[in-house]
């Protein structure tokens, strides 16, 4: 994580993530064109392996923080507030500390509420979620 943590501070990583998201939303926009996917292609060779795997992994990482929002905006009054400040800043470190937390989540399923059935909806899909983020990030912490 170390290395990561080293890559995302730096300018070169700033750029190509925009780069990066520009060149996905042509693609959703105008589908497989050369000129599109040459771009990436030539973007992905200036970018080097630790840059693209350092964008790759954000990409991954990037589901598991948007859960922050969803917690914010959601109109039941459990534990919602608690886990959105709780996914503002969320970091692993290794991959014990995602079982961890999905061991948590888990638990915390048990003592809600069943009136607060989006709450519960949004918990279970971010475990599924979490779970299918961690070979990503035992993926990255082998590279």
């Amino acid at each position: 994580m170390k290395k990561y943590n080293e890559i995302r501070k730096t300018d070169k990583f700033s750029y190509l993530t925009c780069l990066f998201a520009n060149i996905d939303a042509l693609y959703k926009k105008l589908g497989d064109v050369h000129l599109v996917s040459d771009t990436h292609q030539k973007l992905e060779e200036f970018a080097g392996y630790e840059y693209m795997q350092a964008i790759r992994f954000r990409k991954h990482f990037a589901v598991i923080q948007d859960y922050c929002d969803k917690f914010f905006e959601c109109k039941e009054k459990g534990f919602s507030y608690e886990l959105g400040c709780r996914y503002q800043k969320i970091d692993f470190d290794f991959t014990p500390n995602i079982d961890a937390e999905i061991k948590y989540l888990k638990g915390l399923l048990n003592i809600y509420k069943p009136e607060f059935a989006q709450e519960i909806s949004i918990i279970e899909s971010l475990i599924k979620d979490l779970e299918a983020f961690k070979p990503h990030f035992d993926d990255y912490l082998k590279s």
